[in-house]
């Protein structure tokens, strides 16, 4: 049976951090995005400009210590680009795109590869066209077509592409689609253990229907947990276990925009609580990031305390926190 857990005990966990956490703001990179398809990156220890990326648009991957690892950049230009961190960061044009801009980009895991350079990853990227192409390691291993219309969204380690309310698993390997779901507009909210998870009825494995609202929502996700945090706007929260099954629900204050959740997963900090845009968490949870239009301030998890603010920090969303 869910159990809905008290407001009470959702605010108190939402004040809860790390007892003793240092005054300073941690050695981390921040990826922003700026809009209009841009990205910048920023120190958060002092708020310093550390790259401006070129339109297009970006998918990326942690390593296991938490640092940017593999990275691209689908340019606007129409080419491919590796992302290299650094001081500066290094754009290394690796192929032209056989699609045309504005596009639509996942980095997922490719278990079933059985030739691949690096990782076993593919990069899928969508053209406006409908071009639909996989890269591994810069190369192009596989080309399709799509609905100029359809969508292309990264749910965790899987890609989907959804028109008119339809939904279908895309191999990363070949290109091949899977029908998963009919007459969902809000799509998949989430993947946990290989299971897509739907609102909507009806889903086909590996997707799976739960009693949960309609989307959007935000997919927040504990780090080294096989598990997501479904967040509402309207403030409504869902733990999801493998399964896929509801284990825990409760109510917050809600907001539009992103909310952080602590690498436990024990506790969702919301933007309309700190007067931001989007929120998001240093890497050991000491220290809350919080986005708004007066720039980027750094925040003590356990207090709530300002550790630093950055006014000339701009961006809409938090789209990576990664090592320094």
């Amino acid at each position: 049976m869910v159990r809905a857990v008290p407001l009470a005990v959702l605010l108190l966990l939402a004040c809860t951090g790390t007892p003793g956490a240092p005054a300073r703001a941690p050695n981390e990179l921040l990826v922003l995005a700026t809009g209009e398809s841009g990205h910048a990156v920023y120190e958060a220890r002092d708020g310093t400009l550390v790259a401006t990326f070129p339109a297009g648009a970006f998918a990326a991957a942690l390593t296991p210590g938490g640092d940017l690892g593999e990275a691209y950049l689908v340019g606007d230009d129409g080419n491919l680009y590796r992302v290299r961190a650094g001081r500066p960061f290094h754009f290394d044009r690796l192929a032209t795109i056989r699609a045309q801009p504005p596009f639509q980009a996942a980095l997922v895991p490719a278990p079933r590869l059985t030739h691949f350079v690096g990782s076993r990853t593919v990069l899928v990227v969508k053209g406006a066209d409908g071009g639909l192409v996989g890269f591994q390691a810069g190369v192009q291993i596989w080309r399709e077509g799509a609905a100029q219309a359809s969508e292309l969204r990264q749910v965790d380690g899987a890609v989907v592409l959804g028109l008119d309310g339809s939904w279908s698993l895309l191999a990363p390997e070949t290109g091949l689609l899977s029908p998963l779901v009919d007459d969902c507009p809000d799509g998949p909210l989430a993947e946990v253990r290989g299971s897509l998870v739907f609102a909507c009825a009806g889903a086909a494995p590996p997707g799976a229907s739960l009693p949960l609202p309609a989307g959007p929502a935000f997919d927040l996700r504990p780090l080294g947990r096989d598990q997501a945090v479904l967040a509402y706007p309207s403030g409504d929260w869902f733990r999801i276990d493998p399964g896929p099954r509801i284990v825990g629900q409760g109510h917050g204050p809600g907001g539009v925009g992103r909310p952080g959740l602590s690498p436990d997963g024990s506790a969702i900090d919301w933007p309309s609580t700190l007067a931001a845009a989007a929120v998001a968490v240093s890497r050991d949870g000491n220290f809350l990031y919080a986005l708004s239009t007066g720039g980027l301030r750094v925040l003590a998890a356990a207090d709530r305390k300002q550790v630093a603010r950055y006014p000339a920090v701009s961006g809409t969303d938090i789209v990576v926190v990664s090592g320094g």
